[in-house]
């Protein structure tokens, strides 16, 4: 691998790294949202963060948009792209933090509908959410640990 692939390839393992906290922040700020409407539907909170919801797609693109302005071209022909993708710890580290989502949202179930009995809230949407956000976290966030 040349001196300007390998700079590259580094360049993309940040960008990459970066789109996955953005990723992180954004599906915690939704989680916390659902949370938040579901459980408090008639405050003046819930109305808020429905409002919230309106704009943050323009933050999402932002985010996005910030990150790409970097100048970096996302062919996948190219062998600095090729590099990153076909990394056999990445994939491998991938690979099991899906497994580490889908246990964490296996034990949620259990702990989300006592906590639900607990709070006397008959919400399947609460509960779908919450487990949508946990899985989607525990993947997000093991796969930044388990990532070189």
């Amino acid at each position: 691998m040349q001196k300007s692939d390998r700079a590259k390839t580094d360049q993309l393992i940040h960008a990459s790294r970066t789109t996955l906290w953005l990723a992180l922040i954004v599906v915690a700020l939704l989680g916390a949202i659902a949370l938040a409407i579901n459980l408090f539907p008639e405050s003046g909170w819930g109305n808020r963060l429905q409002q919230l919801l309106q704009i943050l797609p323009i933050f999402i693109v932002a985010g996005i948009f910030s990150i790409r302005k970097k100048g970096l071209k996302l062919d996948p022909n190219d062998s600095a792209m090729k590099a990153v993708l076909e990394d056999e710890l990445r994939v491998a580290s991938v690979q099991r933090a899906y497994r580490y989502g889908f246990i964490g949202v296996l034990f949620a179930q259990p702990t989300l509908a006592l906590l639900l009995q607990l709070i006397q809230q008959n919400n399947v949407w609460l509960m779908c959410s919450m487990s949508l956000t946990l899985g989607l976290s525990v993947f997000i966030v093991t796969t930044l640990i388990l990532d070189r």
